[in-house]
């Protein structure tokens, strides 16, 4: 951040994702209290808002007053085009075309101004594409991943966002050394997950049936994703108030060497 105090609040761009109210018949930004609270108790950080309205240019006007940017997980998925292959919304969807356009010129903006990025779920798939790594979606319920079941439909959160599965961490990593255990528990809310890592990604937490679940920029060492939801209760895991920790110290790192 240019001529920014260091002991001011840092500041956390926070990507929403497009929505259509029903009830009403208009389109509207959508976006779950849990990653903002995650945001306020586990960075103590102030988030902005950001909506996937924005043309890139008033993408940068966002960049400019913030330390962090944080790629949220949201019900679409990103188009296959963008990571080499085709699909329609019936085999590959829903998507959110705003929201990839908004999301990759964040990732590609904030690297290059050297701003730290955080993904979760669909944000740590953005961050893979825009690196020009691949996703794959043939796992969910199928024989040989039996750490990711079908997800199973519920309206109470704690049922969507229990543990359901282990991961390995790899602690010589910087996230893995934050975690500080190679073998956690976490949940699993995804149909999607990386294919192909992109170049420049190191592993850091692998699940048991062989799913990328976390990775991080091995040359950079400001940028990293869970494929996780580390958001919910955050306060309550000490797992999660890790990884926001972490975001956290390298946001903060980041604004002493600018």
């Amino acid at each position: 951040m240019n001529n920014q105090n260091k002991d001011a609040h840092l500041t956390v761009a926070v990507l929403a994702n497009s929505g259509f109210d029903k009830s009403v018949g208009l389109t509207n930004q959508c976006l779950d209290d849990k990653y903002l609270t995650a945001i306020l108790l586990g960075c103590g950080a102030v988030p902005i808002i950001v909506p996937t309205l924005l043309e890139p240019h008033q993408l940068d006007v966002i960049l400019d007053l913030v330390d962090g940017v944080m790629l949220t997980g949201d019900v679409s998925n990103i188009e296959p085009k963008h990571y080499g292959l085709s699909g329609s919304e019936k085999s590959h969807g829903p998507f959110d075309q705003k929201r990839d356009k908004a999301a990759f010129h964040l990732i590609n903006a904030a690297q290059r101004r050297k701003i730290p990025i955080l993904g979760l779920c669909r944000g740590m798939q953005e961050i893979n594409v825009a690196m020009g790594g691949t996703l794959r979606a043939d796992f969910v319920g199928r024989d040989g991943f039996p750490d990711h079941c079908a997800i199973e439909k519920s309206s109470e959160p704690d049922c969507i966002y229990k543990n359901s599965h282990h991961v390995t961490v790899n602690l010589k990593s910087d996230l893995g050394s934050a975690i500080g255990k190679s073998r956690v528990l976490v949940n699993s809310v995804h149909v999607q997950a990386v294919g192909k890592l992109a170049e420049g990604l190191s592993s850091v937490a692998v699940s048991d049936d062989g799913l990328i679940e976390a990775f991080e920029d091995s040359k950079h060492r400001n940028m990293f994703g869970v494929q996780w939801h580390p958001e919910y209760r955050a306060e309550d895991s000490p797992v999660s108030m890790a990884v926001f920790g972490h975001f956290s110290r390298i946001m903060r790192a980041s604004r002493r060497i600018e």
